[in-house]
């Protein structure tokens, strides 16, 4: 994440950090904020369907904790106008590609992705989540499904057992395709 926009305030990093990851049918969204002594952690883990027309998805677990150094407060509901997205309801967004940018459309909310990353607006609430594109290095990815981690300290990969595996899907738009 290198952006988070609530109204009119925007917070960079080191203030914010993220990542929401779509990947292998699970989609997974981990965030954290740190403003005026209050920490903000939210976590959610659940599933997608891609479509050469749709992206959709939801959430099955959800934890969110919130801490001002003195009191902690952990919630595990989803907060006021995110019902839709609870499993097993999905928020269904409709795709369409312009000039190399893919434009996912819901209701007030919107995704755009491009090969520098992926934006996420919310009109209503203007909520904006910036976030850099994926970077391609020479060491392995400890992702679920077998591929190799470094479990056993830097430098010692190993091939590990998977945790979690799913066939993929092999009828995904191959344009749509390489943003995920």
């Amino acid at each position: 994440m290198i952006g988070w926009t609530d109204g009119d305030v925007t917070l960079k990093r080191p203030t914010i950090a993220g990542r929401y990851v779509v990947r292998d049918d699970i989609v997974t969204w981990v965030v954290h904020k740190y403003t005026a002594g209050t920490q903000l952690t939210n976590a959610n883990l659940g599933c997608y369907q891609l479509t050469a027309t749709t992206f959709s998805y939801g959430y099955g677990n959800r934890f969110s904790m919130r801490s001002d150094g003195q009191v902690c407060k952990v919630d595990r509901e989803a907060p006021e106008g995110f019902s839709d997205m609870v499993l097993p309801r999905l928020r269904n967004f409709a795709l369409k590609e312009e000039g190399g940018v893919v434009k996912a459309n819901y209701q007030s909310a919107r995704f755009e992705l491009s090969r520098d990353g992926v934006i996420y607006i919310d009109d209503i609430t203007k909520a904006v989540r910036e976030y850099r594109g994926s970077s391609v290095t020479d060491r392995p990815h400890s992702v679920f499904g077998g591929q190799e981690s470094n479990r056993n300290g830097p430098g010692r990969w190993v091939k590990r057992r998977p945790t979690l595996t799913r066939p993929r899907k092999q009828n995904v738009d191959a344009r749509l395709s390489r943003f995920f």
